[in-house]
């Protein structure tokens, strides 16, 4: 988009993730449900998750707060989904919903993503839409599942292709996935760029 707007070559470094923090419970026990964590608006697409989790039979929690929370609940209510909303989480508790969690899930296009990142530290595979950021740190198959239209038919087929199959990693290595995305890794970058450019 730089290119095309401003007609001038750039060069992407993703933002530094805190995966240290989420790393240190890989290995916690899993449990039976995913989960979003996001702020609750309508341009993440957490109707669509909801929709798609009641109709594979999967538990849902959603963590965050925002202007679309009421409709979100009713949305839930009307189809009798298991549901929990959490609304907003300490750092602490949202550690422990991505180590606890079965599968992140992530239906909003986003130039990166960084509660994804967060989930594939934690050691949990992400569910998420094929587009933006996802593609760049999301392995389909192996730390997570991509699917490729935006509709709760897509994020169906992704959820039961994850129930069936799983990943390919085990929670160790989606972990050591996410390192080149830590601060360390956003230190390093930011250092060779500039030494380049002196």
């Amino acid at each position: 988009r730089i290119t095309k707007f401003y007609r001038v070559p750039s060069t992407g470094i993703t933002p530094p993730v805190n995966t240290g923090y989420f790393r240190e419970l890989v290995g916690t026990g899993k449990k039976n449900y995913a989960l979003s964590v996001s702020r609750l608006s309508a341009n993440k697409g957490l109707d669509d998750v909801i929709r798609a989790c009641h109709s594979v039979g999967m538990p849902l929690i959603i963590a965050g707060d925002g202007r679309v929370k009421k409709n979100l609940e009713q949305i839930a209510a009307e189809l009798g989904a298991n549901v929990t909303f959490t609304g907003t989480v300490s750092e602490e508790q949202k550690r422990t919903l991505f180590a606890e969690a079965s599968c992140f899930i992530f239906a909003a296009e986003d130039d990166f993503g960084i509660a994804p990142v967060e989930s594939l530290a934690a050691g949990t595979p992400v569910i998420g839409f094929g587009r933006g950021g996802l593609t760049e740190t999301v392995q389909h198959g192996k730390s997570g599942i991509l699917y490729s239209e935006k509709t709760v038919e897509s994020l169906v087929h992704a959820l039961n292709e994850f129930k069936q199959n799983g990943v390919l990693w085990n929670a160790q290595e989606i972990s050591n996935s996410s390192l080149k995305f830590s601060a360390e890794a956003f230190t390093d970058a930011i250092k060779a760029f500039v030494s380049s450019h002196a």
